[in-house]
């Protein structure tokens, strides 16, 4: 339905934006 596609295009996200979230996600981690 709608939210199954929303969900997709929620998690489709361009390679660095990715990388940032990630890196960004290790820094709280870290912390």
């Amino acid at each position: 339905g709608i939210l199954a596609e929303a969900r997709k295009h929620e998690h489709y996200e361009k390679p660095s934006v990715r990388k940032k979230k990630k890196s960004a996600a290790a820094r709280k981690r870290r912390t």
